[in-house]
């Protein structure tokens, strides 16, 4: 996988690779779009309704038509009236913010 430059566009569609539960269900892959972005403390979150669950945080957010990572992913809003939103750190953004410079 290579690293993204921007942002996709909203409406483009991403995969997320992880663990979602536990290490039994490994290596799983959901689609979802890119819905939008948000500005929070700081940093671009991508808004995706990619179905992501506890133990996807950390997985990597891919452009599905490039493969590129385009994010890692954070996390995802619950309650009785939300399906299908999450979010993941801009991979820009997640390297600036863990101190990593993306290589040229």
């Amino acid at each position: 996988m290579s690293l993204g430059d921007g942002h996709p566009a909203v409406g483009s569609d991403l995969v997320v690779i992880g663990t979602p539960l536990t290490e039994s269900l490994s290596h799983t892959m959901t689609r979802g779009i890119v819905s939008g972005f948000r500005l929070s403390s700081g940093v671009t979150l991508i808004q995706t309704d990619a179905a992501v669950n506890p133990g996807n945080s950390g997985a990597p957010m891919t452009d599905a038509s490039t493969g590129r990572v385009i994010g890692v992913v954070t996390s995802k809003l619950v309650n009785e009236q939300i399906e299908g939103i999450s979010f993941g750190v801009a991979i820009n953004d997640a390297l600036r913010v863990g101190g990593v410079v993306a290589p040229n």
